[in-house]
C-alpha cells in the first residue's frame, strides 16, 4: 500500500503516548537517522538527531536501533550518551547499553558460502565496495556509473552459481546483499515486542527493503514509518520525508512522551536490565533471541 503522510498520524496515537507509562521506539540507522554517503564510515547522523534521541531515551521510552550494520559500528557512529541498545546485522547480534552482547552462531559452511559470494563480487567491484559482515555480504554502487546494471549482473551470478537453501538475495538503497534467510529485522522486532508490555505505544521507522520485514512483524501492534523522499508501496502505514519530517517526528515524540512527566520506563529498572542480560546470556548458543 501507499503510506499516508506524517501529518496523517492520528492524534489518538500521540495522546496514547502521552498517557502511557512506557513506550518503545525502534529505528533503522542508514537512510533513516543518517544520510547515505559514498563512504559508509562517514555516515554521521543528521544534525539534531543525536540530541533528540538522548532526550527521548532519557524519559520513559526505550529507544532501540535495528540496523544492517554491525552493532558496535552503529554505536560508534551515533555516539549517544549513554549508549542505546542496538540490534546489528539485521538482528544477528544484540548489544545492550551496558555492553553485553549476543551474536548468532555461524557454521563453517555458511562462512564458506559468503566467501564464494565475495569472490564473485570481487570480479566486478573494487574491494572498498564489498562489505563482508558476519551473516551476509553486501555490495555498494553509490556514485558508480552504471551501478544498476552491475547489481543486476551480480544478482544473476549469485543466483546461478551459489547453491544452498536458507539464503536470501535482497536489494537495498544502491546496493545488493546476500544474507542468511533466518536473520532479518522482523525477528529482532518480534523479540523486542515480547519484552514490551501489551498496550505500550511502539513505533518502527526504516527506509528500504530490509525494513519491510520489521514493518510486517510490527503489524497492528504499533506505528510503522517508511522514511523516503517519494511514496512507494510498503507495509508501513505512514511516510516521513528525510530529514525534516524525521526530526519533526522525533520532536513530536519527545514532546508527547514528556507530557505525562519524565519518569523512567521499565527498561530503566535495574531488575529489568538484569533480565535482559540473562536473556542474552541464555541465547548465545542459538539464533532465537526472543
Amino acid at each position: 500500500m501507499i503510506p499516508a503522510s506524517f501529518a496523517a498520524i492520528p492524534e489518538r496515537f500521540w495522546r496514547h503516548l502521552a498517557e502511557a507509562p512506557a513506550a518503545a521506539l525502534l529505528l533503522d540507522y542508514d537512510g533513516t537517522l543518517a544520510p547515505f554517503v559514498p563512504d559508509p564510515a562517514r555516515a554521521i547522523p543528521y544534525e539534531g538527531v543525536r540530541e533528540l534521541l538522548q532526550r527521548i531515551d532519557g524519559g520513559k521510552t526505550r529507544v532501540v536501533l535495528v540496523s544492517g550494520r554491525p552493532a558496535r559500528e552503529v554505536r560508534a557512529l551515533l555516539r549517544t550518551v549513554p549508549p542505546l541498545e542496538v540490534w546489528g546485522e539485521h538482528g544477528g547480534e544484540r548489544l545492550l547499553p551496558d555492553g553485553t552482547q549476543w551474536t548468532a552462531p555461524l557454521l563453517s559452511e555458511e562462512k564458506a558460502f559468503l566467501d564464494r559470494a565475495g569472490a564473485l563480487a570481487a570480479d566486478h567491484l573494487p574491494s572498498e565496495r564489498i562489505e563482508r559482515k558476519q551473516f551476509s555480504l553486501a555490495v555498494h554502487v553509490r556514485g558508480i556509473s552504471g551501478g544498476g546494471a552491475l547489481l543486476e549482473t551480480l544478482r544473476r551470478l549469485w543466483e546461478d552459481r551459489l547453491s544452498g537453501e536458507g539464503w536470501r538475495i535482497r536489494p537495498f538503497a544502491e546496493g545488493l546483499e546476500v544474507r542468511r534467510a533466518d536473520i532479518h529485522k522482523g525477528r529482532a522486532v518480534c523479540a523486542l515486542l515480547e519484552e514490551v508490555p501489551p498496550g505500550v505505544p511502539v513505533a518502527c521507522a526504516g527506509d528500504d527493503e530490509t525494513d519491510e520485514d520489521a514493518f510486517r512483524a510490527l503489524g497492528e501492534r504499533g506505528l510503522s514509518l517508511l522514511v523516503s523522499v517519494a511514496p512507494r508501496c510498503t507495509a508501513a502505514k505512514f511516510r516521513l520525508f528525510p530529514p525534516e519530517e524525521v526530526l519533526a517526528f522525533l520532536r513530536r515524540w519527545h514532546t508527547a512522551a514528556e507530557e505525562s512527566g519524565a519518569f523512567p520506563g521499565d527498561r530503566k529498572n535495574p531488575s529489568v536490565l538484569e533480565t535482559l542480560r540473562k536473556r542474552v546470556s541464555r541465547t548465545r548458543s542459538g539464533v532465537d533471541a526472543g
